[in-house]
């Protein structure tokens, strides 16, 4: 999406600055009325708007343009420029010629002039902020459109421009909100519609890109681009089978590029299947032996495939296409520990830990994984190092909470996450992180407080709403926990365990037969998984079936080696309605064997105690 941006300012300018655009001339003046839609009423237009409709002064100077002829056509503008020196559109003519030339300062220079003659040359303006844009100086460029908006507020192509602006200064929120306005002035601009969805997947609102993409494909639009976009929406969302129609799409629209291949390699990843995430991959760098991500990813899922060789071979080839040595080694040294070379591992590791240069991003990789081979003590010191050389980044307390988790030092997490989160307000990781840690602390009303802080900044996390709709489950909140449960299921009809919650509650509220249509509806889902049967084998309990009550937790018994107390306590109380109270007293010592716990402990109990009177 980035280079399409880049391609649609470098258009931008050629179609703004030049050849029949409706800009060159159009000098509104500065004025507080207009017509309703913002366009400026004709008697307020300059008069060489008028002349234009007659004849286009500019058509000899457009012609060498169009040729190819830069340096003829602005030969003849100097001498439009000699014969009116005052006049604004003849400077912002010479100004945008002399940018195309590439001669930008003079460029520059002239469309100051034809602005400074004029101050209402809003066209002038926006010439201004592209090249500012196309030069990367974006805050030059954010006050020419900032102010050509004041003078024309409804120029889509305005918010456009300031849209790719915040979107490369990084400030996502103001990007989105011009982006939406561009859209909503302009709303058959399908390419501002790929930015958007791009910058909502980008953001962690895949559901939104999904619901602005879908439309636009379906209608035959977008592109390869488009069905592109859509299927990192649907990955996002964990909807496998519609990314990978989208990713066929893609690849069938343009056979020779990489990205659709690319694409492929990381569903594959996500789908388990290795071997065909290294096919993908290794055609996404047969199209394009640059493709830098595409080496990566595929050395790293040859690491996985315990292929060390070629994975090393491909870290090698990507360190050749400019990708940083800090990676590259680490890299490498996470490829040592695979192979069993700890020593080779931690000597780079060492080594790089010490260089004055590595950059966050480094060390959070050796801190990473020293965390995921358990080495606390060495985690814990690389996120102190982190946080002590780069005090305002909030990963590296981000980081350190997380060893701090790892080991059940509560009380420490609580500090260096809620550091964190002050430095990152509202990031649904540290939120959602910081709520598990109150959680297990037994402050269920901290944890549901934070987490609900993180579904309002996020509505599309599938994973928080989840988590917040079984936080109010547990508080006995149980008419919000069913709203949010319908609500998951809504928005994704496969979320297996949201449509198992809610059977769950509606067979504690004795809704027993859409109790039960929901627990099958879960188990074609995911058939066989030991948490839903047992929630199918409990309501048949509950609805008086005992026999395929016992038939479906037996089941779950011969499928699992040490299966949940809570599922032996199930079946023991089948077992007792069934008249089989020896098998019931079996299940039910395995159940409370030991320290197990489990929501119905109590009432596993009482069982006992009444079972043992008989």
């Amino acid at each position: 999406m980035t280079s399409m941006n880049r391609e649609r300012v470098s258009g931008a300018l050629m179609i703004t600055m030049m050849l029949g655009s409706s800009m060159i001339g159009a000098t509104p003046m500065p004025t507080t009325t207009g017509s309703p839609d913002g366009t400026p009423n004709s008697q307020l237009v300059s008069p060489s708007i008028t002349r234009q409709a007659q004849q286009d002064p500019f058509a000899v100077i457009k012609a060498l343009v169009r040729k190819g002829e830069l340096e003829k056509a602005v030969k003849e503008t100097r001498k439009k420029v000699k014969a009116e020196p005052d006049s604004a559109d003849v400077r912002e003519i010479l100004g945008a010629i002399l940018v195309l030339k590439g001669d930008k300062d003079a460029g520059l220079t002239e469309l100051e002039k034809a602005v400074e003659l004029n101050p209402g040359q809003v066209s002038a303006i926006m010439k201004i902020g592209d090249v500012g844009l196309a030069a990367g100086q974006l805050k030059a460029a954010e006050e020419a459109y900032l102010r050509a908006a004041k003078i024309l507020p409804q120029a889509p192509y305005n918010f456009q421009q300031l849209g790719i602006v915040y979107e490369r200064q990084g400030r996502f929120d103001k990007s989105i909100e011009n982006l939406k306005a561009a859209i909503r002035l302009h709303p058959g601009d399908e390419k501002n519609a790929l930015r958007l969805a791009d910058l909502y997947n980008r953001t962690g609102q895949a559901g939104l890109a999904r619901d602005l993409l879908s439309p636009l494909v379906e209608a035959g639009k977008g592109g390869a681009i488009g069905n592109r976009s859509l299927a990192r929406s649907y990955l996002a969302l964990n909807q496998i089978d519609s990314a990978r129609k989208q990713i066929n799409a893609a690849i069938t629209k343009e056979p020779d590029s990489a990205e659709g291949y690319h694409l492929s390699g990381v569903l594959e990843i996500r789908a388990g299947d290795l071997d065909a995430a290294e096919s993908q991959l290794e055609q996404a760098i047969s199209k394009n032996p640059k493709a830098v991500g595409a080496y990566l990813m595929l050395a790293d899922t040859q690491a996985q495939n315990k292929h060390y060789d070629a994975a090393l071979k491909h870290y090698e080839q990507a360190r050749e296409l400019g990708v940083p040595d800090t990676q590259i080694d680490l890299a490498i040294a996470k490829l040592e520990e695979a192979r069993g070379r700890q020593g080779s591992a931690m000597k780079i590791y060492d080594r790089l830990e010490g260089a004055a240069d590595i950059s966050p991003a480094g060390l959070d990789m050796i801190g990473q994984q020293h965390l995921r081979a358990k080495r606390f003590q060495d985690a814990e010191r690389i996120f102190r190092t982190f946080i002590k050389r780069f005090p305002t980044n909030a990963l590296g307390p981000y980081r350190l909470g997380q060893t701090f988790v790892a080991q059940q030092r509560y009380s420490e997490a609580v500090k260096v996450l809620q550091q964190a989160e002050r430095l990152a307000p509202n990031n649904s990781e540290i939120l959602q992180i910081l709520s598990m840690v109150y959680h297990r602390q037994g402050a269920l009303d901290k944890a549901t407080s934070t987490l609900e802080q993180s579904v309002a900044a996020h509505p599309d996390d599938i994973v928080a709403r989840f988590t917040l709709a079984t936080f109010y489950d547990e508080a006995g909140k149980t008419d919000q926990a069913e709203k949010r449960y319908r609500e998951i299921i809504a928005d994704q009809p496969d979320h297996a365990a949201s449509i198992n919650n809610l059977a769950v509650i509606l067979d504690r509220k004795g809704a027993y037969q859409d109790a039960l249509e929901l627990a099958k509806q879960a188990l074609s889902i995911v058939p066989g998984n030991p948490a839903l049967m047992d929630t199918l084998g409990w309501i048949q309990f509950h609805m008086g079936r005992h026999e395929s009550a016992e038939k479906t937790l037996k089941r779950v018994l011969d499928g699992a080696s040490s299966p949940p107390a809570s599922v032996l306590y199930h079946l023991a109380s089948i077992e007792h309605a069934l008249g089989k109270d020896e098998d019931a007293r079996g299940y039910l010592d395995k159940a409370l064997s030991g320290d197990a716990d489990f929501p119905e402990r109590r009432e596993a109990d009482a069982l006992r105690s009444k079972l043992s009177k008989r």
